[in-house]
């Protein structure tokens, strides 16, 4: 939803709120007036590390133990930014320590969004990533 800027004069004043606009209104020299507009809503932004810190602690919530390791990629093979497997009985998120920052919260979001995310309370945007994620 976007942001109603409201703005105040008083007729007949020369201090009109937007200069050249007319009165919606057929006010008499002395009475109030105001005008509203509506901004549009700004999208949400969120830097990418607060975004990775975000997702790291929804995992952890989830009883999953994250770790940063560097995944030795050859040529020939497709480059593998992590995954989720389990390891003597516990959940881990592996992550390339080397891959891109966008290739992290990828990996993040793919590993959490399988998780009942209605129970707990999950920032909108991080929310809207997890969603789009599906």
């Amino acid at each position: 939803m976007g942001i109603l800027e409201c703005a105040c004069w008083q007729a007949g004043s020369s201090e009109h709120p937007e200069k050249g606009m007319k009165s919606p209104f057929n006010k008499k020299k002395g009475q109030i007036g105001f005008v509203m507009k509506r901004n549009p809503p700004k999208p949400m932004t969120m830097d990418e590390l607060t975004i990775i810190h975000q997702l790291e602690g929804l995992a952890v919530t989830f009883g999953l133990q994250i770790r940063y390791e560097p995944i030795r990629i050859d040529d020939d093979l497709p480059n593998v930014p992590g995954g989720l497997c389990r390891l003597k009985g516990d959940n881990v998120l592996i992550i390339n320590s080397t891959a891109t920052v966008r290739d992290k919260i990828n990996t993040l979001a793919e590993a959490v969004k399988n998780f009942d995310l209605d129970r707990i309370y999950i920032l909108p945007f991080i929310r809207e990533l997890l969603e789009k994620a599906r």
